[in-house]
């Protein structure tokens, strides 16, 4: 007994004395970062405010019962998960314990995910499970809450569900989401609405990711992206197309009493009709009037004329077009398209044909959504066929390039998982013939191959220390939080030591690398790891493109105000249709030449981010076969 109680002392602990902190170990101070200064005195349920634990729970443990776990949070707001006990000693004096679970420390084992959730541009935030404490939440999460819940020290040790709205707990994440979680399932949903009491709603893409540490769920990793604009405007197209509709049932009850061929007197309220077309010339809708069944145009709108002006600038006036047919402006391919859409249109039970069709003019690319409509007399006979169109260039642009981007991410994390297995593969094989020679004592006699495979090993460290370096820098710039540690740093010598500590691989790979300068010192202000991360990537993509038995060069140019350090290569080149979108980022050409090398798609982006953030600029020249060069100028003094 003595002895477990001298072992339970040498824990973190603190001593209360009629309800009053009067002694904290030593240990319990280096556990919460807190100081004795800063914990005695205080009364219990100071205490748990401070280590942001529930009063009651810390109240209630005692020896006869279990102990209880929570997770407590030390000066810095990190969680610490412990369990808590106590050793009465009569009356209101207690002695209580602290014992840190193994594991409890999250980041040491979520060491990338501590680094994403730093430079998301989501919302992020790592609850526990089950309880649903919010251990860590980034500044984009925080800011969303209204005070004080925007400042981590108020938001941090709160529970998610006394945080998040009443009707949003009860419909969506108790009914939805919590289910989801317990079965073991990440949840992921879009569009979900989120209603502030007494504040307009908003719309999020939500994802909750389940973390397990060994076979228990931890953590659920929670992340939010706020599409309010987006799903407004969505509704308000939607809103748009349902008023379309009923303007064209209006049109449409008009014309059915209208025998224009015999002009035959209207049933319809006429100036119900003209109020209808004013609300038309109004909404913004492009609005075309065609006759059938020549086509000739009856009637166009200034929407309708504006759009056609960008396609086809020689038509000064909207009148020039009315009372000309249809098919003598637009192409043969054009009236192809157009007549196939009519039969469509006439060959289908539906009210209107709807269609978005893409307009080429001058390098600029239009697409408009147009509604064919089909008229008709009081005989049946189609009289008229009206085009409503909306100009949807930039929703569909947009649309364009996220898809583009998300197949380059698609490609990007391909390309990584081949640029991560890649070196490992190489480890892991060094790894067995090692272990073979050990187990068969053939060290000595293998010590030549020995020292080759720990060089081959060096190799790939580098290789993989530089790729997540890159993809480190490329996280922070995307973020905005790449700041330049600069110095006072001769370039050249900067250069040719980044020259010189690559001319081993690239000896190994076949290939000479030499390097010159017009000057032996020249000062400038840079950052000299980051100038030696551009220096490795463009080697590095030189050594990638260029065949065994070629040549690389590196030349330092002093300019004055400026210097320039250009890498140039005699490999295979890169087509001109590629140079435009070398420095994108994922980008890596198209070429089958190009593809079959493999790569991140990082390197040449992060370049010319970096070299941008000194000032600089950098350029590429080159010709399919004839090998490449790129230039970088950064300015002395930034």
């Amino acid at each position: 007994m003595r002895y477990r109680l001298r072992k339970d002392f040498q824990r973190p602990y603190i001593h209360v004395s009629e309800g009053i902190a009067d002694d904290a170990s030593t240990e319990f101070q280096k556990l919460t970062g807190y100081s004795s200064y800063e914990i005695l005195g205080r009364p219990i349920h100071e205490l748990c405010k401070l280590l942001r634990i529930d009063t009651i729970e810390f109240l209630t443990s005692s020896d006869k019962a279990e102990r209880s776990s929570c997770f407590i949070f030390t000066k810095d707001l990190e969680p610490r998960e412990v369990e808590i006990w106590n050793k009465y000693e009569g009356g209101k004096t207690a002695s209580y314990f602290f014992n840190e679970k193994p594991g409890s420390r999250m980041y040491e084992n979520l060491r990338l995910f501590k680094q994403t959730f730093e430079q998301s541009k989501m919302m992020t935030a790592l609850l526990s499970f089950p309880d649903l404490i919010i251990l860590d939440a980034n500044q984009y999460y925080l800011k969303h809450w209204d005070e004080p819940y925007n400042r981590k020290e108020v938001s941090i040790g709160m529970k998610y569900t006394d945080l998040i709205s009443e009707d949003f707990r009860n419909n969506v994440f108790d009914a939805i989401i919590l289910k989801e979680i317990r079965e073991g399932r990440p949840f992921f949903r879009y569009d979900v609405e989120y209603c502030h009491p007494g504040k307009r709603s908003t719309f999020w893409d939500m994802s909750y990711m389940p973390v397990y540490h060994g076979n228990e769920m931890k953590y659920i990793v929670l992340q939010c992206i706020d599409v309010t604009e987006k799903v407004l405007e969505k509704a308000k197209i939607e809103r748009q197309q349902e008023e379309l509709e009923a303007i064209i049932s209006s049109l449409s009850d008009e014309l059915t009493f209208y025998n224009i061929n015999s002009k035959a007197r209207a049933t319809t309220d006429v100036e119900d009709a003209a109020i209808c077309r004013r609300q038309i010339e109004e909404s913004g809708v492009h609005v075309l009037r065609l006759s059938y069944p020549d086509f000739v145009i009856k009637k166009i709108n200034s929407g309708y004329y504006d759009f056609i002006k960008k396609t086809r600038p020689g038509i000064a006036r909207k009148d020039i077009l009315e009372g000309r047919g249809l098919f003598g402006f637009i192409s043969e391919d054009e009236t192809v398209v157009f007549l196939k859409d009519m039969v469509k249109l006439l060959r289908s039970d539906k009210k209107f044909l709807s269609k978005v069709s893409k307009l080429d003019s001058d390098g600029e690319t239009y697409y408009i959504k147009s509604f064919f409509q089909a008229f008709r007399d009081t005989e049946g006979k189609i009289i008229e066929i009206m085009v409503f169109g909306f100009d949807v260039t930039d929703e569909i642009k947009e649309k364009l390039k996220a898809e583009k981007n998300l197949l380059k991410q698609e490609e990007f994390y391909a390309n990584i998982s081949h640029e991560l297995k890649t070196p490992l593969n190489v480890i892991f094989s060094t790894n067995q013939l090692f272990a073979y020679y050990l187990k068969n004592r053939l060290l000595e006699e293998n010590a030549d191959k020995m020292l080759n495979s720990t060089n081959t090993i060096k190799q790939n460290c580098f290789r993989l220390t530089r790729l997540i370096s890159n993809l480190t820098d490329l996280s922070k710039i995307r973020a905005g939080y790449l700041k330049l540690n600069t110095s006072k740093e001769n370039i050249v010598s900067l250069v040719e030591d980044t020259v010189e500590s690559i001319a081993d691989y690239v000896k190994y790979k076949g290939l000479k690398i030499v390097f010159d300068t017009d000057t032996e010192e020249k000062i400038i202000s840079c950052d000299p790891e980051r100038i030696d991360r551009i220096i490795l990537n463009l080697i590095s993509n030189s050594v990638k493109f260029t065949k065994a038995g070629g040549n690389i060069y590196v030349m330092v140019a002093d300019k004055g105000d400026s210097v320039e350090i250009s890498v140039k290569d005699n490999g295979i080149g890169i087509e001109e249709e590629n140079l435009r979108n070398i420095f994108d980022r994922f980008y890596q050409g198209e070429s089958s030449l190009i593809c079959n090398k493999g790569g991140s798609g990082i390197g040449l982006h992060l370049a010319k981010s970096i070299v941008e953030l000194h000032g600089g600029r950098i350029s590429v020249e080159s010709r399919a076969g004839e090998g490449c060069e790129f230039k970088i100028e950064i300015p002395a003094n930034m």
